[in-house]
């Protein structure tokens, strides 16, 4: 019996993302952020539930907590971070 190979999964630099939402979905936009003029690229975006948003929230911030208990706080100091303006979207680049 033959099996089948798994295609390989697509794997993506990110320096730059904006998160929107609805009552019903939060997108999550990534892309790349660069010269000549500092435009950016936006290479995916993710649509999901609000809840599957939030188990993501989670599972991010304990990777990052268990990342800086191994090697050390990760400073921010020179990142651009925008407050979500009227609550529906907020960018990091």
């Amino acid at each position: 019996m033959e099996t089948a190979e798994k295609p390989e999964t697509p794997r993506q630099y990110i320096n730059h993302a904006n998160i929107y939402a609805t009552p019903f979905d939060v997108v999550l936009e990534v892309g790349v952020k660069g010269p000549p003029r500092d435009e950016t690229k936006t290479t995916s975006l993710l649509v999901m539930s609000p809840q599957m948003a939030k188990v993501l929230a989670q599972l991010l911030s304990v990777s990052v907590q268990q990342w800086e208990a191994k090697h050390g706080e990760i400073k921010l100091t020179g990142q651009l971070m925008h407050a979500p303006s009227g609550g529906a979207q907020g960018q990091i680049s």
